[in-house]
């Protein structure tokens, strides 16, 4: 997907290329799928069009959720826009328009849980035992580290916090496998803090696959930082890597509170 600019279907799609649409060999048709490309074929009068409007429509809707990542002061051209380019976008974006955001109600979620759990820990409704602290205090120098991979002279780059944010789910899923997500790290509803990562956790999971997307990308990088991330990190994943940040600064606050002791002034 990050081989194909999204616009160069339409080639294909009544354009300059579509008498070699059916040129063999065709891809092996899914499986999963009915039909098959004979199917297609036949059908090829009624499908065209709304092939293309459904591309057309992508490339206009890219323009108008990234407007402001297209204007840049020495009036360099806006790079091609990847197949991939915009299906990262639309995981991080809503799954229909004006509503909230496919990643929204994990985060929101896992913000709860947080938050509940620490209002429990200052009200003294909850004290956290051996095995909590333990994870907190694990977890916190990680938690208050600054992104730092790829390893970058300047600004920190989206990059480098998309990277953070896999690095910090690996850290979670290893403290959670260390003490057995049994006991005070049990996920049930009643742990708080167990609970609570659990659900961080997850929510960290789903922006993994656009992670390590843009891992691949920024390997096979030949641009600039800033014309990278015009290219490749639109809207919606930065909104995203925005929300995981301030989830986890709730965890890095509780982690830190669950280990100090609150009849010593600090």
């Amino acid at each position: 997907m990050d081989e194909v600019a999204l616009d160069q279907p339409l080639w294909w799609l009544g354009g300059s290329r579509h008498q070699d649409l059916y040129t063999e060999p065709l891809p092996q048709w899914p499986a999963a799928l009915p039909g098959g490309w004979d199917r297609v074929q036949r059908r090829e009068a009624e499908l065209l069009e709304p092939a293309r409007w459904i591309t057309a429509w992508h490339l206009l809707q890219d323009e108008v959720e990234n407007r402001e990542l297209l204007d840049t002061p020495d009036g360099t051209p806006p790079p091609a826009l990847l197949l991939g380019d915009r299906c990262r976008a639309l995981a991080s974006g809503p799954y229909r328009d004006n509503r909230s955001a496919r990643w929204a109600p994990g985060v929101e979620y896992a913000t709860k849980g947080l938050n509940w759990a620490a209002s429990e820990l200052r009200a003294g409704l909850w004290s956290p035992g051996p095995a909590a602290r333990h994870a907190g205090a694990v977890l916190h120098p990680s938690l208050i580290a600054a992104p730092d991979t790829p390893e970058l002279v300047g600004k920190t780059a989206w990059i480098q916090r998309a990277v953070r944010l896999t690095h910090l789910q690996t850290v979670i899923d290893t403290v959670r496998a260390h003490h057995g997500q049994a006991g005070e790290l049990d996920s049930h509803p009643s742990r708080p803090f167990g609970s609570a990562l659990a659900a961080t956790a997850a929510a960290l999971e789903e922006i993994g696959p656009t992670v390590r997307e843009l891992e691949t990308l920024w390997a096979q990088r030949e641009t600039g930082i800033a014309l990278w991330e015009r290219a490749h990190v639109p809207v919606a994943v930065r909104e995203h890597i925005v929300a995981l940040e301030q989830l986890l600064r709730i965890l890095r606050d509780l982690s830190f509170d669950m280990n100090v002791d609150p009849d010593e002034p600090h």
